[in-house]
């Protein structure tokens, strides 16, 4: 049996590379999922790290009662926010130009990781990353027709 596979086809230009997306099976969506977790949980640190500017507008009451929810959250091991994976997917340059390898290198000859973080930067990442999104799902727009081809910065 064939294996899955997930996500659309076409183009996605970045600068003045051309790269084809392509869809892609089941076992590396998942796997470039939890590499999505790991990357994000390691860049945005730890519970108490992304809470410090809100604790230290707090009462002294407050701020103990929310620091014993960051460590009750800690011994549980709750999980960081979906939120905060999706703002860091669409946001990050490593993480856009990682995902855009992956769904392109077997279809476009010469892409490689680092030329692609030579060409995704902070200032772009979010427009690289909402192409491939309209090319991998098959959209121009949110409720859009199907399209193959986003267009350039």
């Amino acid at each position: 049996m064939d294996e899955m596979v997930l996500g659309g086809s076409g183009t996605v230009e970045v600068g003045n590379l051309c790269i084809t997306v392509a869809p892609i099976g089941l076992a590396e969506e998942w796997r470039l999922m939890r590499e999505l977790r790991r990357r994000a949980e390691q860049a945005l640190g730890d519970p108490y790290t992304r809470c410090k500017a809100v604790l230290d507008k707090m009462t002294p009451e407050d701020r103990a009662e929310a620091v014993r929810e960051i460590v009750r959250s800690e011994i549980r091991g709750t999980p960081l926010g979906l939120d905060a994976i999706l703002q860091f997917r669409a946001t990050d340059p490593g993480w856009v130009a990682e995902e855009l390898y992956v769904r392109g290198h077997k279809t476009t000859p010469g892409l490689t990781r680092e030329g692609l973080r030579a060409v995704i930067t902070s200032g772009n990442a979010e427009e690289v990353f909402e192409r491939l999104m309209r090319v991998a799902t098959g959209r121009t727009e949110v409720g859009g027709p199907k399209s193959t081809r986003s267009g350039s910065p």
